[in-house]
């Protein structure tokens, strides 16, 4: 080593946290062998198109179509230095459980984009909250609404696998702001269930009626009694199967009064 070399000096986090990323990238590849094409051939890592194994699952850049005259193999991939941790992500958690889609490589595309955007070099390792913000920022932007959606979940999954697993500089505690969107079918359903359980306007005007009527007949009173107690809280139904015959109890003091 000369004077003029530079050395650059990395703190022990980000060291630790570079070989737990190249730990479970090794540890990945022995999953290979899980995956089978028409042909009965395993997962090639080298390859950056996994369609034959995995529908549809390649590893373009955010916004590149593989199927374009244009697409360059070079320089419309993800970058170097994060896209063997795709690989490894995304067969690891379709290994785990496996989906139609491959949401992981989307949300690995949008924190690529985000790393470059902000100048970081494109390593997993350096992902932290603002890399985050920024890639659902991202997904906002590009994807509609249930899409965006979903896959802000995937992206806080995401957020909590590498953190958990130490494969960032640091801890992250990160959400998904991507809300809901009013016309999705989830909510749309979840609506229409609620308006299902719910009574009609005209049974709780009668039970108003008969509140201020303030019933005298033990029946009525009942009914009502335990009306109150499920349109307060549904989850106490149970204590109306447990109802003692004569719930009435009378106890004496220690001074003797009743």
């Amino acid at each position: 080593m000369q004077m003029g070399d530079v050395i650059t000096f990395k703190p022990k986090t980000e060291i630790e946290a570079f070989q737990q990323v190249e730990g479970y990238i090794e540890f990945t590849k022995t999953l290979t062998e899980a995956f089978n094409n028409e042909k009965g051939e395993s997962i090639s890592w080298r390859e950056f198109n996994w369609s034959e194994w995995l529908k549809g699952l390649n590893f373009a850049k955010h916004g590149i179509n593989v199927r374009s005259k244009g697409f360059n193999s070079v320089t419309d991939v993800l970058d170097s230095s994060i896209l063997d941790f795709a690989k490894a992500y995304a067969l690891h958690q379709q290994t785990i459980n496996r989906t139609q889609n491959v949401d992981e490589v989307v949300v690995l595309r949008v924190v690529e984009k985000a790393l470059l955007d902000l100048k970081f070099k494109a390593n997993v390792c350096l992902v932290d909250e603002v890399t985050l913000d920024l890639a659902a920022e991202i997904l906002q932007k590009d994807f509609t609404g249930g899409r965006a959606y979903r896959i802000g979940g995937k992206l806080q999954s995401f957020a909590s696998f590498v953190s958990a697993n130490k494969l960032t500089k640091r801890s992250l505690n990160w959400e998904n702001p991507i809300g809901r969107p009013r016309d999705s079918k989830g909510h749309v359903s979840l609506k229409k269930e609620h308006k299902k359980n719910m009574p009609s306007l005209k049974a709780l005007d009668a039970l108003a009626e008969i509140w201020s009527s303030k019933p005298t007949d033990v029946r009525d009173i009942y009914v009502t009694s335990n009306s109150v107690i499920l349109l307060s809280q549904p989850s106490r139904v149970g204590e109306l199967n447990s109802l003692s015959v004569d719930p009435i109890v009378y106890k004496t003091t220690s001074s003797g009064v009743e």
